[in-house]
């Protein structure tokens, strides 16, 4: 990691002969506000990370993605500049499948800005989410979107789940979704599956739809005080039944209203005690542990809590 003033401009410190031994050591996730020497830089900051990937890869589709940088970023790999990506708190990938090397040392070079300054809290500056490489087969689930409308008159709930897949082959690929519900992330299936024939064009995207009725038996509605949880697992099969790729995601089945000036949760009025939580602290800057959320989460819910905006 470096701040030298002197390399902005220049593209030599991305390139991967750079010689970059005198530079800082940084832990990744992390900002680098955190760090002593860094407390109060406003700028640019420099980063570059050496990595060898397995020979095996050799024929998969290899995907560099980013949690979050903060605020404004430019990614380099082996030399070759991979685009650019704008704001602090989502994630962006890159396809690097013709230009990372499986076998050999690859350089990934980063420079990440945290000039640009909103809201009341403090711009924290770097790389504030995981960074890693995904290798996926030609056909890949991009993502899956699930929706639930649960039916409070007979007590049975509609989820539909939207499922988008990439094929990178230069061929058409046929195969077949496959989607089940858990009745909580890792538990036993509820039996209720279902699955749809697919067919996508080479080189191109296509999304998908699958619908399941839960019956009432089956249905248990989130609330503030019981949280119930499902897992929707999906995924895609070749023709020859062979798995492709897979994903899942967990989900909560609940309906909220508003009639007149009131506001129903699964049909009955709440009341609405709100707080407001930056993810702002001295030590872990916005890299914050799992057990300092649930401590701030717990301590805000004991004062009656049941509504917030969390970053």
């Amino acid at each position: 990691f470096s701040v030298d003033s002197t390399l902005a401009g220049s593209k030599d410190w991305s390139q991967p002969k750079y010689p970059a031994a005198d530079w800082d050591k940084l832990t990744i996730p992390g900002n680098w506000d955190t760090e002593n020497a860094y407390a109060n830089f406003v700028g640019t900051g420099y980063y570059r990370k050496e990595f060898k990937v397995p020979s095996d890869w050799n024929g998969s589709i290899i995907r560099l993605c980013f949690g979050a940088v903060n605020q404004t970023s430019k990614i380099w790999l082996n030399g070759h500049y991979l685009g650019n990506h704008v704001g602090g708190y989502t994630p962006f990938e890159f396809d690097v499948t013709g230009i990372i090397q499986p076998g050999k040392t690859n350089t990934v070079a980063l420079s990440a800005n945290n000039e640009y300054q909103r809201g009341a809290w403090w711009h924290w500056g770097g790389i504030s989410r995981e960074v890693k490489l995904e290798r996926n087969n030609h056909q890949q689930i991009v993502w899956q979107q699930i929706t639930s409308e649960p039916d409070l008159e007979n007590g049975s709930a509609a989820v539909s789940v939207a499922v988008k897949i990439r094929n990178y082959s230069n061929q058409e690929f046929s195969g077949v979704i496959k989607s089940f519900v858990a009745n909580s992330p890792g538990g036993t299936t509820l039996n209720i599956n279902a699955e749809k024939k697919v067919t996508v064009a080479a080189n191109s995207e296509k999304i998908e739809h699958i619908t399941f009725i839960l019956q009432p038996e089956k249905v248990k509605l989130w609330d503030f005080e019981h949280p119930n949880l499902y897992q929707m697992n999906t995924s895609i099969e070749s023709t020859d039944s062979l798995t492709v790729h897979k994903i899942g995601n967990r989900f909560g089945i609940r309906k909220i209203e508003t009639r007149g000036t009131k506001v129903l949760l699964n049909g009955k009025e709440i009341h609405l005690n709100g707080f407001n939580r930056v993810a702002d602290h001295w030590a872990y800057g916005q890299t914050e542990p799992d057990n300092l959320v649930k401590f701030d989460i717990d301590a805000m819910k004991a004062m009656g809590c049941n509504f917030t905006r969390i970053m």
